[in-house]
């Protein structure tokens, strides 16, 4: 056996080893569909939608006028709870579609830690198209359960899922399968 097909063999070796430890540590997704929260609270709302990948959304209906400057009070959040299986740095992506860029935003909260406005650009060319959006933060989070708030920034936007993640690589492009055995049961 040549010198470089052992060191290839060497190398698969110790990685399915470090693989079968954990050693390189397992990569974790929590997919929720947006509207299988705990609670939900007036001015964000359920809302069938066909191109949803689970037929519904959480939304806030726009405001008349749209957009204009005028003041309206920001209320209404999605609850939800979910047992993360291992501690370490998660990042949150929402599957959402904007309306403008006066209704391009929510605000995401975890645990105790200060909301963090989740936002991107929208064109008149991509208006209501679905995309992920990466948080431009990302949490230090222990095992076991934590919560998660989902609150209205401003009017307009629409979530149909999110993903917290601890593979910082990982960028999804279409809407993912479920994955509703880290969300913990209503009490």
């Amino acid at each position: 056996m040549n010198a470089c097909k052992q060191r290839t063999i060497l190398v698969v070796t110790a990685l399915s080893l470090a693989l079968a430890s954990g050693a390189l540590g397992a990569r974790t997704r929590i997919v929720v569909e947006a509207e299988k929260c705990q609670t939900i609270t007036p001015k964000l709302e359920k809302a069938k939608d066909p191109k949803a990948s689970g037929g519904e959304v959480i939304l806030v209906k726009l405001n008349r006028p749209h957009g204009t400057g005028v003041k309206y009070v920001v209320e209404g959040e999605a609850k939800y709870v979910i047992n993360v299986p291992s501690a370490g740095r998660y990042y949150f992506w929402g599957f959402v579609a904007w309306y403008d860029a006066c209704g391009n935003s929510f605000n995401i909260k975890v645990d105790d830690n200060p909301p963090v406005t989740l936002e991107g650009p929208v064109t008149d060319e991509d208006k209501w198209a679905w995309r992920w959006q990466k948080l431009k933060q990302s949490f230090q989070l222990t095992a076991g359960k934590h919560t998660i708030l989902v609150q209205m920034a401003e009017d307009g936007p629409k979530m149909d899922q999110w993903l917290l993640t601890n593979d910082k690589r990982f960028i999804p492009v279409r809407a993912l399968k479920p994955t509703p055995q880290y969300l913990v049961p209503k009490q």
